[in-house]
C-alpha cells in the first residue's frame, strides 16, 4: 500500500466523501513557502524553501494522480461488482469510467518536476517583483543567486511552453461550447 493510499484511507472516513486532497495542497504550500522568505533572512532558509516548495510540489502531484487513479479503479470496479460475472468482463455500462493506463503516472513520476519547477517560478517571480528593492540593495550568497536563478531560467521558459501548449485548447473548446448548436 502507498504512502497516498495510506493517507486517502485515513482521511476518507472524515469526509465521507472521497476526495483528492493532494492538488488543493499543491496550490497553497507553494506560495506559502515562497512568501514565508523574506529578504533580510539567512540564505540557508532562502534556498531551503524553495527547495522544499519545489519538493512538496513534485510529491503533491504525484499523490493528486495516485489518489485520482485510485477514485477511478474503485469507481470502475464498484460498477463492474454489480454484474453477476464479476470483474470477468468489461460490460457496457461501466463505459463511461475512464480506466487509466498508468502512462501518465509514470510521466509524472519522472517528468513531474517540471510543471512543479514552473508553479514554483511563477511564484518565485512574484515574491522577486515584491520585494525588489530589498533584493537590489542586499547583499546575498551566491547559493541563492544560484538556485533563485536556475528556477527562474529553467521554469519560467517551462511555464510559457505549458501555456503555448494549454490556452489554445481552452480557446478551441470555448470555441466549440459556445458556437455549437444545440
Amino acid at each position: 500500500m502507498s504512502l497516498g493510499q495510506i493517507i486517502y484511507t485515513i482521511a476518507e472516513p472524515l469526509t465521507h466523501v472521497p476526495v483528492n486532497i493532494w492538488l488543493p495542497l499543491m496550490f497553497i504550500t507553494a506560495p506559502v513557502l515562497v512568501f514565508l522568505g523574506k529578504p533580510t533572512q539567512d540564505w540557508r532558509w532562502l534556498v531551503g524553501r524553495l527547495l522544499l516548495a519545489w519538493v512538496l510540489t513534485y510529491c503533491f502531484i504525484n499523490l493528486s494522480l495516485d489518489t485520482s487513479r485510485q477514485m477511478i479503479w474503485t469507481a470502475y470496479q464498484s460498477c463492474q461488482s454489480q454484474f453477476p460475472d464479476g470483474l470477468i468482463q468489461h460490460h457496457s455500462e461501466c463505459g463511461e469510467i475512464n480506466i487509466a493506463d498508468g502512462l501518465s503516472s509514470l510521466f509524472y513520476l519522472y517528468l513531474g518536476w517540471m510543471p512543479a519547477l514552473a508553479y514554483l517560478a511563477i511564484w518565485e517571480l512574484v515574491w522577486r517583483i515584491r520585494n525588489r528593492r530589498e533584493l537590489q540593495y542586499g547583499t546575498f550568497s551566491v547559493a541563492y543567486k544560484w538556485v533563485s536563478a536556475f528556477i527562474m531560467t529553467i521554469g519560467l521558459p517551462i511555464t510559457g511552453l505549458i501555456l503555448w501548449m494549454v490556452v489554445p485548447i481552452i480557446f478551441r473548446v470555448l470555441r466549440h461550447l459556445i458556437f455549437s448548436g444545440p
